[in-house]
C-alpha cells in the first residue's frame, strides 16, 4: 500500500487512487500494536472490585486483558464468555497464564458466578 501511494502524483484521480488501492497487498501491511498498558477505566474497574478479588497481578501482567474485562464487565454474559476464553484452552497450544494471574482469573470468575454474593455489574 505504500508503495502505491508513494506511487501516486498530484494529478491523480480518486478513482485511479482506488484501483491503485485495490492491487494492494493489505496482508503485508503491519497490525496497529495493540494497548498494551491499564487504561484508566481498567484501573478504575479493579478498584471497585472486593479488595481480595482485585487483579493486581493481571492489570500489571496482562494489562491488555484487564482493559477488555473492564470494558465488559457490565454485560454478564460476555464478561462470563471471556472469562472461559482465557480459563479454558480450546486451541491446545497455550502456555497458560503465571499461577498468580491465573488465580485472579479464577476469582473473578467465581465472583461473576455469584460465590462472592451478588454479581452486581457496574
Amino acid at each position: 500500500m505504500i508503495t502505491a501511494v508513494s506511487k501516486m502524483n498530484k494529478k491523480t484521480t480518486l478513482s485511479n487512487m482506488r484501483e491503485e488501492l485495490q492491487h494492494c497487498d493489505v496482508g503485508r501491511l503491519p497490525r496497529a500494536p495493540q494497548l498494551n498498558l491499564p487504561l484508566p477505566i481498567a484501573q478504575r474497574w479493579a478498584l471497585r472490585l472486593p479488595g481480595e478479588i482485585e487483579p493486581r497481578a493481571l492489570l500489571q501482567r496482562f494489562p491488555r486483558i484487564a482493559n477488555n474485562l473492564a470494558r465488559l464487565w457490565s454485560d454478564r454474559q460476555a464478561i462470563a464468555g471471556y472469562v472461559d476464553e482465557l480459563l479454558i484452552d480450546r486451541r491446545g497450544d497455550r502456555q497458560g497464564f503465571p499461577p498468580d494471574v491465573h488465580m485472579e482469573l479464577l476469582n473473578l470468575k467465581d465472583f461473576i458466578d455469584g460465590r462472592y454474593g451478588n454479581f452486581r455489574p457496574r
